[in-house]
């Protein structure tokens, strides 16, 4: 159980950061934006 709670938490963070990069304008959140996503 804990196992699929840890991949649905990923999940749910992966797709936070999508949703945020999608929306993003400002190129400081776009940096961020890729060094999440190598991060990820």
């Amino acid at each position: 159980m804990a196992g699929y709670d840890r991949r649905a938490f990923i999940f749910v963070l992966y797709a936070r950061i999508l949703y945020e990069c999608s929306v993003a304008s400002a190129r400081e959140i776009q940096v961020f934006c890729w060094n999440a996503s190598s991060i990820l």
